[in-house]
């Protein structure tokens, strides 16, 4: 049976979140400093990394308050964040990042939690990204105004690229009212932070520099709301992240910081990948709702990926309310994705259960409606299916999917799938099954 649709339970558990987040965040509101009176000179042209950073340190070692920037453009070399302080770009103003390499600041070392520290999780490069807070609490970026990351120059510079805005074992972070462009990969990545909130933001890119610069990406992030904004694109427009350890060890048992309680609302992806969980599922994913998303030019709608080696699980996931035309597939949900392995072992193997995925209304699909694969699970000693995992794709429901003016109905592979009001047609799931005597056999739902 699929579960009843759960618009209600969406806002309120948005509405709670919110709530507890506001609850949480003390936004600062103490003193209020000019970084002009710090020695910065908005004219496009003079380096004003330190006299922010100044005026950021300056505002949190004396209890919190606000650093204002708001009299042109300001060129910086990395803008570093600290505790109790909101940093506000007015409208009509701009953080612009240096595109000269000698204007920024050291390279930062990100601390991770302990068991974290696994070489796949994303590097600051030599440069880092514009905006860097690193175990900080109560911060915030607002304003109304403009950060230019200077990907024209930094994008294709592989030494050099680094996510944009990077929260590193941060709490309470609020980042809103921004206009926000040209990444040179990565734009909104916190890691391992709690309790934050991006709402109304505005992203947008000129041509040639669009490699990677994805949208949303919280990684390993716990009770995180991504709201009410716009993103166009070299990248997904979202991508929830946990680990990317490829062993059969997975990444959870040893870092226990899945990432969970993560809403997505409101959302135009003009130009994108699409809207998008894994692949790097290693500490595990669960709880995570994307709703009222209207998602364009793009791989898919909904898109869950992973590959053999990454194990943990994907749970408790929701997309409903997605409209969207021109992409490639409008259901799509992968565990050979790239070019891992076919057949693989227990704990390589990421288990999916309870996706619901509910009002979809998708045109113009280029390649096909589904396309739902599982892995094909088998014993490390003997290369047989194991018999607790009937399918590591388990408890999927589609309801009230309409996918029109699509290439071709896809397939379903080794997937446990519910499906009511679904046009066209979903193919019937083949999944592998032991009989009592230690007989595999193939199976076709009816």
């Amino acid at each position: 049976m699929i579960p009843a649709s759960n618009s209600l339970a969406s806002r309120a558990a948005r509405m709670l979140l919110l709530v507890l987040l506001l609850a949480r965040s003390v936004v600062a509101t103490g003193m209020e400093v000019d970084v002009e009176a710090f020695g910065a000179i908005a004219d496009n042209d003079t380096v004003n990394t330190y006299a922010i950073n100044f005026a950021i340190a300056y505002v949190s070692s004396n209890g919190g308050g606000t650093v204002h920037c708001r009299q042109g453009v300001y060129l910086v070399g990395r803008v570093e964040l600290l505790s109790n302080v909101v940093l506000s770009i007015a409208q009509n103003s701009t953080l612009q990042a240096s595109s000269n390499k000698d204007d920024w600041l050291p390279k930062r070392t990100w601390i991770f939690p302990e068991g974290c520290e696994d070489v796949h999780n994303p590097s600051p490069g030599d440069r880092g990204g514009i905006i860097f807070a690193q175990l900080a609490s109560n911060v915030t970026i607002t304003g109304g105004g403009t950060i230019d990351g200077a990907g024209a120059t930094w994008n294709s510079d592989m030494k050099h690229r680094s996510s944009m805005f990077v929260f590193v074992q941060c709490t309470d972070v609020l980042v809103q009212n921004l206009r926000v462009q040209n990444s040179s990969m990565w734009t909104f990545n916190p890691m391992f932070s709690r309790r934050l909130t991006f709402q109304n933001l505005h992203y947008s890119e000129g041509p040639g520099h669009s490699k990677n610069t994805d949208g949303f990406d919280p990684y390993a992030c716990e009770d995180v709301q991504f709201l009410d904004s716009y993103y166009a694109g070299g990248d997904d427009c979202v991508a929830i992240k946990s680990g990317k350890q490829v062993h059969d060890e997975p990444f959870i048992d040893t870092c226990h910081r899945p990432a969970r309680n993560i809403v997505v609302d409101n959302i135009t992806c003009a130009v994108s990948h699409g809207l998008t969980i894994g692949s790097e599922v290693s500490g595990g994913i669960e709880n995570v709702s994307i709703t009222n998303v209207e998602v364009n030019h793009c791989d898919s709608a909904v898109r869950i990926k992973t590959e053999c080696g990454r194990g943990a699980f994907v749970r408790n996931v929701r997309y409903e309310n997605i409209t969207g035309s021109k992409m490639e597939y409008a259901v799509w949900i992968d565990q050979e994705y790239s070019d891992g392995p076919k057949d693989c072992s227990p704990n390589g193997t990421t288990m999916f259960q309870n996706i619901v995925v509910s009002n979809i209304r998708v045109t113009d699909v280029s390649k096909a409606a589904y396309q739902i694969v599982g892995n094909q699970i088998v014993d490390d000693e003997n290369g047989a299916a194991d018999p607790w995992a009937y399918d590591a794709i388990q408890d999927v429901y589609l309801s009230n999917v309409t996918v029109s003016d699509y290439a071709d109905v896809g397939k379903c592979e080794r997937a446990n799938v519910t499906v009511a009001d679904v046009h066209p047609p979903l193919p019937r799931c083949s999944h592998a099954e032991r009989d009592e005597e230690g007989t595999y056999s193939v199976l076709v739902d009816n």
